[in-house]
């Protein structure tokens, strides 16, 4: 695999998100992400950039945080919202590589991941096999065993691309063979449980299936 930075990697995919989400599919509904339109995919990215730049941390409930973030530049031009990200980016990217750096790998993960919600949501299915795919999904392999750990509850390995990746310390294993961006969209929650349950699985999956996505899975298929 192309070694690929945090910042490379954020910088990959705030280019292909933003090459799909335009004026034209500002107002279309995001599947991966229910209740949003592709221009509050572009806020919420636009408003984590602007909200550590700034300070503005979450003070434990993210989803109120990141409710912000789209509520208040709802009726913010969509064109005003895509300069505020472009206006933040080169600063935001320099933090990544500095003070930011702890949590510059999830940054980079979330817009890699927004970045295939939005082109879902505009019916492309390119990019699947970009380098940038496989650094987002060692970074969700780390937030699984984060999740994985403190309950004693398991261990996964993800087979993919030639490499073997790792969550988890202590438990029953599972073993997920797959391609890079399906484990991807796996570990983001970007798949139903019974999609889930139909890839190629060794060992004891129910034993970790309610921790493998940090969100809840969908009720229903994104027809990826």
């Amino acid at each position: 695999m192309e070694h690929m930075t945090p910042v490379d990697t954020y910088r990959w995919g705030r280019a292909r998100l933003l090459e799909h989400a335009t004026s034209d599919s500002a107002g279309l509904p995001v599947p991966a992400c229910p209740g949003w339109r592709v221009r509050d995919v572009v806020a919420h990215v636009t408003g984590i950039a602007a909200d550590f730049l700034s300070g503005r941390l979450p003070a434990g409930d993210v989803s109120a945080w990141t409710a912000e973030q789209v509520a208040s530049r709802r009726d913010a031009a969509f064109a005003d919202v895509v300069s505020e990200w472009e206006d933040q980016a080169p600063r935001f990217e320099a933090a990544m590589a500095g003070h930011l750096s702890g949590g510059a790998p999830r940054f980079a993960a979330d817009v890699v991941s927004h970045s295939f919600d939005v082109a879902a949501a505009v019916g492309v299915a390119a990019g699947r096999t970009a380098p940038a795919v496989e650094a987002a999904l060692a970074t969700f392999v780390d937030m699984l065993g984060s999740r994985l750990d403190p309950a004693g509850g398991g261990r996964v390995e993800v087979r993919t691309g030639g490499r073997v990746l790792g969550a988890g310390r202590d438990g029953p294993l599972a073993v997920l063979t797959a391609e890079p961006f399906e484990a991807l969209r796996v570990l983001s929650g970007r798949r139903t449980g019974q999609e889930i349950r139909r890839l190629d699985w060794q060992g004891d999956l129910d034993a970790v299936i309610d921790r493998i996505s940090p969100f809840p899975l969908p009720a229903s298929t994104l027809g990826e």
